[in-house]
């Protein structure tokens, strides 16, 4: 079964943790993004993964993004400036998408196919924004989360990646039907927060769904704490979301990675008959 590697490319301070930090103050703030990325590379070796890169991020770090397309991972899309979807007017939102979209390809030098929104902002009320994703270009999304959460997600949307509209797939993050509830497993705070026999649990039964794990992660999240930098969580509440087991992911990442084969999206679309998707 191949699963599904996805890496979102944002700095720490990009998330709602950040919130209240200006983003005309974030060229002043201490980047790790660089040192994070290349130990994710290292970690990756042979295996390749899709990078949804922030626009603000390829902007700022072009040869990173150049790096990341010549050892042959997928660049994909991230937004340009981590805005939540319904934080925009859809006319605000499409530019958005293709500010990031030629920025991104200005780069790298081919088309970018695919998008994935901030903090998983497709809901229930911002499912338009799927129109305008389609309109700009991207022939599949992987911004849904089939989940009930404080912040996103759609619970009862399918589980599974399917053609959502003409010519746009949907990805949506994985979960696990238990006890009537979809529980959420194998990426983000998740795979920081369960032991690595939960999530294999987890993983071993969508396999006998014949679905595959669709698995995310930032790289702040493998950094082995958040104490060296100035800028902290605008609440305890985000301070404990955050840092809770923070670092632990690169043990769990490694032991997927030899447990489990990974593909990039754009490789499990063409394996899956969907064409230039």
């Amino acid at each position: 079964m191949d699963n599904l590697l996805s890496f979102d490319i944002e700095e720490y301070f990009h998330g709602p943790a950040f919130g209240h930090i200006p983003a005309t103050q974030w060229s002043n703030l201490r980047s790790r993004l660089p040192e994070d990325v290349e130990k994710l590379l290292a970690i990756l070796g042979e295996q390749k993964a899709t990078f949804f890169m922030l626009g603000w991020v390829a902007r700022t770090y072009p040869d990173l993004v150049r790096q990341i397309n010549d050892l042959g991972h997928e660049i994909a899309c991230h937004g340009h400036m981590h805005r939540h979807i319904w934080d925009q007017s859809p006319r605000e939102f499409q530019e958005d998408l293709r500010t990031a979209k030629q920025e991104i390809e200005d780069i790298i030098g081919t088309e970018v196919r695919g998008y994935r929104a901030p903090t998983f902002s497709v809901i229930r009320k911002t499912l338009w924004a799927l129109h305008l994703i389609r309109e700009a270009g991207f022939t599949y999304d992987s911004s849904i989360f089939p989940i009930r959460h404080d912040r996103y997600g759609i619970p009862d949307f399918p589980r599974q990646p399917f053609q959502i509209l003409d010519g746009l797939w949907e990805i949506p993050l994985s979960t696990v039907r238990i006890g009537g509830m979809n529980l959420p497993f194998g990426g983000g705070g998740y795979l920081r927060l369960y032991p690595y026999w939960l999530t294999r649990f987890c993983l071993n039964r969508i396999h006998r769904e014949n679905l595959p794990l669709v698995f995310y992660q930032h790289p702040w999240e493998l950094e082995n704490s958040q104490g060296n930098r100035m800028e902290k969580p605008k609440s305890v509440f985000y301070l404990l979301r955050r840092g809770l087991s923070i670092g632990t992911p690169e043990k769990k990442l490694r032991r997927l990675l030899k447990d489990y084969q990974f593909v990039t999206v754009a490789q499990w679309l063409q394996r899956q008959g969907a064409g230039d998707a």
